[in-house]
């Protein structure tokens, strides 16, 4: 199974006295975790009135995916947007903005997550005291976001049509006998 990523969620359009920062953790795909609404109010395991859910893919990337007749979900990156298609999911990268309604957030991928947590508001002293950790220990994390590629497609917004969100479950080995086989090996004499 993917491991789960930790991130930020820049509010871009925070009111004065909310907190500019969200620090979440993202779920493998298929688990109740991470979305947002119509209005930008981030979800947890509540997702009933979303209109994005935030997911970790098999191969550990961040996954943008709108919902079914949801309100437009814009990604941006490198100066490119990208109207994010219902049920296709949207690979998301470190710095990306993601705009709905009038709410604008950029993503701030930290790596791998020691732990599954509800969203929690970061302050600027703690976000640098984040900062300063995944400076130290960024090798640890570089499986769940590899540098983004270089040249032509440095900013393309990828979207997988049919990503698969959960590993099939693997089915349990077979016991071995005394004699080498298995139960399911017939003994022929």
């Amino acid at each position: 199974m993917p491991n789960p990523i930790e991130l930020c969620l820049e509010d871009l359009d925070a009111a004065e006295g909310t907190p500019e920062y969200l620090q979440c953790v993202a779920r493998e795909g298929g688990e109740p975790g991470l979305a947002v609404d119509e209005g930008g109010r981030i979800l947890w395991e509540d997702g009933a009135s979303a209109a994005f859910d935030l997911w970790v893919s098999q191969d550990e990337k961040l996954m943008l995916e709108r919902r079914e007749r949801a309100a437009e979900v814009v990604v941006s990156r490198g100066g490119r947007s990208l109207s994010a298609p219902c049920g296709k999911p949207v690979i998301l990268r470190d710095q990306d903005f993601v705009t709905i309604a009038s709410r604008r957030y950029r993503i701030h991928v930290h790596g791998l997550a020691a732990e599954v947590h509800p969203p929690a508001p970061l302050f600027r002293k703690a976000l640098a005291a984040l900062a300063a950790a995944a400076a130290l220990g960024s090798a640890a994390c570089t499986t769940a976001q590899a540098d983004p590629p270089k040249g032509a497609d440095a900013g393309e917004i990828q979207v997988r049509p049919h990503p698969p969100k959960v590993a099939a479950p693997r089915p349990p080995p077979e016991p071995v006998r005394p004699d080498g086989g298995t139960p399911s090996t017939r003994l022929v004499k």
